[in-house]
């Protein structure tokens, strides 16, 4: 089973850097990865995820607050957690 991860980060380089250690295991694919909230979750409702790395404090809102609201959208996500 592959294992699909988001990568949420408004920092370009650290999101890419994170992205390429997951891609380079291979049971762990990226589905998607954005640079804001705002498009993190335009990419949280379009793809299937088991895991989501966001960072917690970018300039157009909370991480936190964004896997909340992932979680309590999602709750087959929510209870595989």
């Amino acid at each position: 089973m592959t294992i699909n991860v988001v990568v949420i980060d408004d920092h370009t380089l650290v999101r890419e850097a994170v992205c390429r250690m997951i891609d380079s295991e291979p049971d762990l694919s990226v589905v998607g990865q954005a640079g804001g909230i705002a498009e993190g979750r335009s990419v949280l409702a379009q793809s299937l995820i088991h895991v989501l790395v966001v960072d917690v404090s970018m300039p157009d809102g909370s991480g936190l607050v964004l896997a909340r609201a992932a979680r309590e959208a999602s709750p087959a996500w929510a209870s595989s957690c």
